[in-house]
């Protein structure tokens, strides 16, 4: 039986569009004679994502497509992706100054699964805004890759300490020391339906592909 490693790396292929949403698991309840609200908040959060390429000409890159799209099989593989427009901070982060790694060193120890700061160490001392709001983050590789969104701007204390405010929540608790990549940061996607396809307009060379994703990875 024939198996492929995932996640799969899509192709380099310039996309038309990207599209990242964001799914939060919140219940709103409204009183039928009183339209009071009760809010309740439940810890589901999760990326969401939609490519559309441009009609693709090259056939190279059509039969790139379509074998990326075979060997996802549906919604049984991942893939590794990331923001177009995200591919480097917006703050002051400086390769030459700032080593960020997580610190899970405290007691009790801190960046437990579902956390939604993540604390860090290796940055410059007293640093300022060394993230911004929108900036993106990485945690992990291959099957634990994960994206998170920075929520407020990121300043380090005089030990080179910070602590990040992201959005969604930690999938699992990383390894004391491991990386935090800032530079073209990807998440792992897996397809949102078993159905996929291509399209050939009759008479024309060119062929059309999208592709539909939620975060994967999730524990």
């Amino acid at each position: 039986m024939v198996s492929y490693s995932y996640p799969l790396t899509a192709p380099s292929v310039s996309p038309e569009r990207v599209v990242i949403g964001l799914e939060s698991r919140v219940a709103v309840g409204v009183s039928e004679f009183t339209f009071a609200e009760d809010v309740q908040v439940h810890p589901g959060r999760r990326l969401m994502l939609e490519i559309r390429w441009p009609p693709l000409q090259d056939v190279a890159d059509i039969r790139a497509m379509e074998q990326f799209l075979l060997r996802l099989n549906g919604m049984e593989g991942t893939f590794l992706y990331g923001e177009p427009r995200r591919t480097a901070p917006a703050g002051n982060y400086d390769s030459g100054l700032d080593t960020p790694v997580c610190d899970t060193a405290g007691s009790p120890a801190p960046n437990n699964k579902g956390d939604r700061v993540l604390y860090t160490r290796g940055w410059r001392n007293s640093g300022t805004n060394l993230l911004l709001p929108g900036d993106v983050l990485q945690l992990g590789s291959g099957a634990t890759t994960s994206l998170q969104k920075v929520m407020t701007a990121v300043d380090s204390d005089g030990s080179g300490d910070a602590a990040i405010d992201i959005w969604p929540g930690l999938r699992r608790q990383p390894s004391d020391g491991s990386a935090i990549v800032l530079t073209n940061p990807v998440g792992l996607w897996r397809q949102a339906t078993n159905r996929q396809g291509w399209a050939h307009e009759p008479g024309d060379l060119r062929t059309g592909f999208r592709l539909t994703a939620v975060e994967a990875g999730i524990q």
